[in-house]
């Protein structure tokens, strides 16, 4: 079974009951580092991140970044190790709260291979980013569609999202940015 649990947001506790239940199930432990990273204290070491989350579910949790998740084995390790044992594949926020419209995004696709593949799948809800944007004093029925804007690289320099940005405006709404970030800075958060 493949439990995709929701973290919520800010720090450790953010789990609700219902998934940190699931994870200290699991004999196998993810958490996703390529579209989110979990928060702590500012005074926080980043090598101590990762130890608040194993010492609250008495696990080891194994980072789960771009190259696991949407490399050349597409998470195919995660899915074989979920048809034998349960494995928990935690997200920061809600699980699918980060997702893009267009259908093929991290989170889904992994839902949605597991299905194709006899996987077992349960979604454990939690607070998303989504939910958060209330906080600021915006209404939540006055934003257009949300967009993730990515790390600009020699290679990879997408501007998809500025039409979304544009579109929003015209029409009087609001305009959610998903910020990307690269790996290097996925590698400085989570070891210092």
């Amino acid at each position: 079974m493949l439990y995709v649990v929701g973290l919520g947001l800010g720090d450790e506790r953010g789990v609700t009951v219902r998934g940190l239940d699931a994870v200290r199930r699991c004999a196998r432990v993810y958490m996703e580092a390529h579209t989110a990273l979990l928060a702590l204290a500012v005074d926080d070491h980043p090598s101590s991140r990762l130890a608040k989350l194993e010492k609250l579910y008495g696990k080891e949790v194994i980072v789960a970044g771009r190259e696991m998740v949407d490399g050349e084995d597409r998470s195919d390790r995660i899915l074989r190790e979920a048809t034998g044992a349960d494995v928990a594949f935690l997200v920061i926020g809600h699980p699918f709260g980060s997702d893009e419209p267009s259908g093929k995004t991290t989170h889904t696709d992994l839902v949605l291979r597991a299905k194709k593949l006899g996987v077992g799948v349960k979604v454990i809800d939690s607070a998303s980013v989504l939910n958060a944007v209330g906080a600021c004093g915006l209404q939540l029925h006055r934003y257009g569609e949300a967009i993730a804007v990515p790390f600009f690289t020699e290679t990879c320099k997408r501007d998809h999202f500025y039409q979304a940005i544009v579109n929003n405006r015209w029409l009087g709404l609001h305009t959610l940015c998903l910020l990307d970030f690269t790996p290097q800075e996925l590698s400085s958060y989570l070891c210092g």
